[in-house]
């Protein structure tokens, strides 16, 4: 993960919980993204109180039970219903790989 951050950006690595109990202690002028692993540990994260406005989803791997509904993300039921409700909760959901291409409504390709 540290060889993914741009020059001069720092890491840290925390639990859900501990994130939850020092997101509001940063600065104004931070600049944080979050990386989770799972759909069901944004909603966890927002549910506790970060305040997460928008999520790039990528990377869902295929597994039993799972449909690919793009290039890189395969969902299951529970993952579909915690988008559902991410949704619900104003949170913008959306998938682009790279800058260079366009992004994709989540929601579009779960109906």
């Amino acid at each position: 993960m540290n060889l993914a951050a741009p020059k001069g950006a720092q890491t840290r690595y925390f639990s859900i919980q501990k994130t939850i109990d020092i997101i509001h202690k940063a600065a104004p002028r931070q600049l944080i993204a979050i990386i989770a692993e799972t759909p069901q540990d944004v909603l966890k994260l927002v549910e506790g109180g970060v305040p997460i406005k928008k999520v790039n989803i990528g990377n869902m791997h295929m597994a039993e039970g799972k449909k690919q509904i793009s290039k890189a993300v395969c969902v299951d039921e529970n993952d579909i219903s915690t988008f559902k409700k991410l949704s619900e909760l104003g949170i913008e959901l959306e998938i682009q790989r790279v800058p260079t291409e366009g992004k994709e409504n989540i929601l579009e390709l779960i109906k």
